[in-house]
């Protein structure tokens, strides 16, 4: 009577299974690093606006006026935008 051996075969990760986890590995260490300073770029823009505009508020600048008029001048630009591919 014949006799079966079952056993697990474990696969050993190869040199190329290895070098392409290292590669991996290594895009998500720079895509984490470029996503960290792009953070901290946009961190520091806001604070400079929040200062920016506190200064003007004590110069005793009306910032809501300002916002009012940029707003306005952004929603004309996107709409003469929309007519030129409209156009086209």
């Amino acid at each position: 009577m014949p006799m079966y051996v079952h056993e697990e075969i474990k696969q050993k990760p190869t040199k190329m299974k290895a070098k392409i986890e290292e590669e991996v590995t290594a895009e998500n260490s720079l895509r984490k690093k470029r996503v960290k300073k792009e953070n901290e770029a946009y961190e520091k823009l806001v604070m400079l606006n929040e200062a920016n505009e506190q200064e003007l508020v004590a110069r005793g600048v009306d910032t809501m006026t300002i916002k009012a008029e940029t707003e306005k001048i952004y929603a004309e630009q996107k709409q003469s935008g929309k007519r030129k591919k409209s156009l086209k």
